[in-house]
């Protein structure tokens, strides 16, 4: 077994989970193997640091040394304060048996010294994605190394609780397909959300993914209406596959898995998840996908409710305008934008009078 574990794990992969991680959570993510060696990249553009470190090169040579020497003394996790004042959160990652490697958790504004409870809300957000993403590790590495699946469910159940607790679609939307891409491996998955009588494909990721996004399937097309006639998944062949509109030249690896499952809530079709996996999955592979599945609908539709109120709380009803209380919350966004960057607000006075009136 080799010292560096994260060898074993795919970079390309791990850095889009990663990144919809620090999306999802509004933090930034960084991850050093065993040796105190790069493993993947900041997931956010790194303005904070730009900022508290006068416009020098990020994670300059004094960085590095205080990385190392905090890591290599870390026990289990702990609160560090940077050389430029930036507070993180550092955990050891893995097992006490097993150790993988070191995850730093770092805020994306400063942390004021009276910011008690934003501190707070920081430090259970960064325990949130330690407990999150060493489960992912382990249960990837497991499956790596021993070609066991012992760990795979206590990975979907974290990146389920977080999933079940986000409000904004696109977030669970990236979370669900490039969850399923480092856990699964799978070659392509795609999320399609109903809207009125028909589906439109709202996330591709993976192979042929360019061919899916944006396109719209009629529920009364046959192969859908196939999908929705029960709550099972429906596994399919390349020939099924390709009677869907847009994948008429979609082409698969031999021996590949394509199953599509209806995703249903208490509101009803929230949508369908679709996955194309290189190898067929055994009992609990399928268990797993399928409480997943479940887990995806219930976020999907929570997400959706909730897009669909703030639309209707910012637009007007008879002309689906933005209403006086969004254009205002607008305009309060440009000004701040303003006050931050230096940039003007407007290229002529008048603006500011139809900013004035609408207070």
């Amino acid at each position: 077994m080799p010292t560096n574990l994260l060898l074993n794990i795919s970079v390309k992969y791990w850095q889009d989970f990663q990144d919809t991680l620090a999306k999802v959570m509004d933090t930034n993510i960084y991850i050093f193997d065993i040796n105190g060696g790069s493993f993947s990249q900041f997931s956010l553009p790194v303005e904070l640091c730009r900022e508290v470190n006068k416009g020098r090169v990020l994670r300059d040579e004094k960085c590095i040394s205080f990385y190392k020497s905090a890591l290599g003394s870390l026990e289990d996790k702990d609160m560090l304060t940077c050389p430029y004042g930036i507070k993180l959160c550092a955990y050891r990652l893995g097992s006490y048996a097993q150790k993988m490697g070191f995850l730093i958790v770092t805020p994306t504004r400063l942390i004021t010294q009276v910011g008690r409870e934003e501190e707070n809300i920081f430090v259970t957000k960064a325990h949130s994605i330690y407990q999150t993403i060493n489960e992912v590790l382990k249960a990837i590495l497991e499956k790596n190394l021993l070609g066991l699946r012992r760990l795979e469910l206590n990975s979907i159940y974290e990146i389920s609780r977080l999933m079940t607790s986000i409000v904004e679609l696109d977030k669970v939307l990236d979370l669900i397909t490039n969850s399923l891409i480092i856990i699964y491996k799978v070659d392509l998955c795609f999320v399609g959300l109903r809207e009125g009588d028909k589906i439109r494909i709202a996330q591709a990721k993976g192979e042929h993914s360019h061919l899916l996004t944006g396109t719209e399937w009629p529920l009364i097309q046959p192969l859908i209406e196939q999908v929705f006639s029960k709550v099972e998944p429906l596994s399919l062949s390349l020939e099924e596959l390709r009677t869907l509109p847009g994948l008429t030249g979609v082409e698969v690896t031999p021996g590949t898995e394509i199953i599509v499952y209806p995703l249903w809530s208490a509101l009803g079709a929230v949508g369908l998840l679709g996955i194309v996996a290189p190898v067929s999955q055994d009992d609990n592979g399928s268990k797993n996908l399928q409480i997943y599945a479940n887990f995806a609908a219930v976020a999907l539709a929570n997400a959706t409710f909730i897009r669909r109120l703030k639309r209707e709380a910012e637009t007007d009803f008879l002309t689906d305008f933005f209403n006086k209380r969004a254009l205002r919350n607008m305009l309060f966004t440009e000004l701040e934008r303003t006050r931050r960057y230096g940039t003007p607000l407007f290229s002529y006075f008048p603006g500011r009078r139809l900013f004035q009136s609408l207070q």
